[in-house]
């Protein structure tokens, strides 16, 4: 077998190479494994393992010791190691797009409301009084079979440390073996996941032609539910409030080139909020 070299596309010098299979160039972060005039990229590699593995994650062999009597021979097996994907942040951007999950999210509302899912309530670790938390939120989906959990925290402080005040990781499983099959970041799902399923609400609840749109908060939140939002209604006009000047400033700069809709800045919540069609609250700020 001909020597493999792992190539990573950050490092210096490295030239551009694209995958044989897919012929696509790896991400930023990512890497191509290298042999005798061919190159694969992580994606084909998590794929072929796909194809290769079958329903059964765990395969065991009984390997009687020759030496022994073989109804007093211990117990001896080799395991296949069980594989899986593990996606960063960059990889979910790149595959989940808005439109795609808004679709998604109203499909998995309305699967939830016909008993189709299983979803226990969630599981919360008060971390400290009136301070940070960690929640798990299992879920099954019975046909197709989908099993998967997430892990969340939520540590508020985070922000004065230029850190995520939400961090979380998604977790799939087979629902055949149990066993692992992703680990993916979720801290860009679970921003875009709350906005999209916003958009499906307001889809439904709010008049036809609703075309101004307020944002009380400028995080996160505020502009995943823009974009969301965007997707969904014809906005002519975009009203943002927030007690920081600064944040509101930076939030209408950030976030005009990605609307067609008058993007502007409120002196007040009430400003904001007068005549709107549609509220979103995106904050966690108790006043005013």
């Amino acid at each position: 077998m001909g020597k493999l070299q792992r190539i990573d596309a950050a490092s210096p010098g490295t030239p551009i190479s694209r995958c044989s299979f897919c012929g696509n160039e790896p991400l930023d972060d990512g890497a191509l494994i290298a042999g005798p005039n061919v190159f694969i990229c992580d994606q084909c590699v998590a794929e072929s393992s796909d194809l290769l593995d079958d329903a059964h994650a765990i395969e065991t062999v009984e390997q009687p010791d020759e030496s022994e009597d073989q109804e007093g021979a211990a117990d001896r097996s080799v395991r296949r190691s069980v594989f899986f994907r593990l996606l960063n942040e960059a990889d979910v951007t790149s595959l989940l797009t808005m439109d795609e999950l808004i679709d998604q999210m109203q499909e998995a509302l309305v699967r939830f409301s016909s008993g189709d899912v299983v979803q226990p309530v969630r599981t919360v670790i008060a971390i400290a009084d009136k301070g940070p938390f960690f929640g798990v939120m299992p879920a099954y989906i019975r046909q197709p079979a989908v099993l998967g959990a997430k892990l969340v925290s939520v540590f508020g402080e985070n922000a004065n440390l230029d850190l995520p005040t939400h961090l979380a990781t998604v977790l799939l499983f087979s629902p055949e073996t149990g066993a692992l099959v992703a680990v993916m970041d979720g801290r860009y799902i679970t921003e875009a996941r709350t906005a999209a399923v916003s958009a499906v609400s307001a889809d439904l609840l709010a008049q036809d032609e609703a075309s101004v749109l307020a944002i009380l908060g400028s995080g996160q939140q505020a502009r995943s539910h823009l974009e969301a939002l965007d997707r969904v209604f014809e906005l002519s006009d975009v009203r943002v409030w927030s007690p920081n000047s600064d944040h509101r400033a930076a939030f209408v700069e950030d976030m005009t080139p990605t609307t067609a809709a008058r993007l502007v800045g409120s002196d007040s919540a009430m400003q904001a909020v007068s005549g709107a069609d549609l509220i979103v609250l995106a904050t966690s700020s108790s006043e005013p």
